[in-house]
């Protein structure tokens, strides 16, 4: 019995698998043309679509391989993408908080500048009365004081040092001054009573010191530590001419004297300038 196509009916070899006219496969079902020999319809004969089942199938796998391909895709993209985001929101947040962190501590540091400011206002005004009152006690304390006292700033730092002259008779007589240092006063300086007349200078304080027949000038300077003084000027009264005895001219300082203040008045210590 000859072999037909159960797709297109084309006659085919005994033994073929496939329809060589539309290449549907037939297998053991492709006996008799379709719809029988005398023309009928076939009866009941179901010639099956098996080329066409296996398409869609085909189709249907590639479009579940397809949909997982874009879904594994999708999933695997959003997990790169939450990955960025999280590694930017990160690194964002660290610079939104290393700014925050040094604006915390510039504020801090500006603030604590500030109060070290305020703090070292209010230690040198205080310190300024610290000095007065010493210079005060100091006055006080001292129950031999002869010409008085006066104020000079030999050191050059803007706070005029005590010089007191103690002693109450000539022989007796000595200059002291003093410093303010480390809140507390410091002797600088201790000398004899021949030199009890004092001309102020530019840092520096001029001392003349009177002797038998002339004077010497001294120029008294601080090194830092205390006061030295260095004789500069040498001078006599008289001079010896045609053996006879002549006045000479005396030379005098150009620098203003200082004169002394009264151990009871205070006032000059309240008025006292510090620069």
């Amino acid at each position: 019995m000859a072999k037909y196509c159960p797709q297109c009916n084309a006659e085919l070899p005994d033994d073929a698998l496939f329809c060589t006219a539309c290449g549907a496969p037939v297998g053991d079902g492709g006996a008799g043309p379709q719809g029988g020999s005398d023309g009928s319809d076939g009866g009941d004969y179901d010639y099956g679509d098996g080329g066409n089942n296996n398409k869609r199938q085909l189709y249907i796998l590639l479009g579940v391989v397809g949909v997982l391909a874009v879904l594994v895709a999708a999933v695997w993209g959003y997990s790169v993408y939450s990955e960025k985001r999280e590694a930017r929101l990160a690194r964002e947040k660290f610079v939104r908080d290393s700014i925050e962190s040094v604006r915390r501590d510039s504020l801090a540091s500006v603030q604590a500048a500030e109060r070290r400011r305020q703090d070292s206002i209010r230690w040198e005004r205080g310190r300024i009365d610290r000095i007065k009152a010493a210079y005060k006690a100091k006055i006080r304390g001292c129950d031999n004081i002869g010409l008085g006292y006066f104020l000079y700033d030999i050191s050059g730092d803007g706070i005029p040092e005590l010089w007191i002259q103690v002693g109450q008779a000539s022989f007796e007589m000595h200059l002291e001054a003093y410093i303010y240092e480390d809140e507390t006063l410091r002797k600088i300086y201790d000398i004899g009573a021949a030199r009890h007349m004092f001309y102020a200078g530019k840092n520096y304080v001029l001392t003349v010191v009177g002797l038998w027949g002339g004077e010497e000038w001294y120029k008294l300077t601080y090194d830092g530590n205390e006061i030295t003084d260095e004789l500069i000027y040498t001078g006599d009264y008289q001079e010896l001419i045609n053996g006879e005895w002549v006045e000479k001219e005396v030379k005098e300082p150009t620098e203003p004297e200082i004169d002394y203040i009264k151990a009871t008045n205070l006032a000059p210590i309240d008025r006292m300038k510090i620069k």
